[in-house]
């Protein structure tokens, strides 16, 4: 079984998802054919496919651990989610080799 993370997927939108266990059930804001909860990105909820080419490419899965220190030195990704400071949105950034997450209470333009 993978670590507890949230993944990270790109297909029918581009959303975030858990694998932790009990899965959480779909909400009444979720597609009809969702088994479980998904939270889409700004922009880009069900029904949208992204084709801007690199750097994300085609369709992927990306497991963002939550227990593992995120960064070299950093605290974990479940640390950073429940740490008093949180903010109200929680931002990936994609660059053509790598990718970062940030919080931060500026919601997207």
């Amino acid at each position: 079984m993978a670590s507890p993370s949230l993944i990270w997927v790109k297909d029918n939108g581009i959303y975030l998802v858990s694998n932790g266990l009990p899965r959480q059930a779909p909400t009444d804001t979720d597609p009809p054919d969702n088994k479980m909860h998904v939270v889409y990105a700004h922009g880009h909820g069900d029904g949208t496919h992204w084709h801007h080419g690199p750097p994300l490419g085609d369709d992927f899965v990306e497991y963002l651990p939550l227990t593992a220190p995120f960064a070299e030195s950093g605290p974990s990704l479940i640390d950073m989610l429940r740490g008093p400071a949180t903010a109200a949105w929680f931002v990936i950034t994609v660059e053509p080799d790598t990718f970062s997450v940030d919080f931060t209470d500026i919601a997207p333009s």
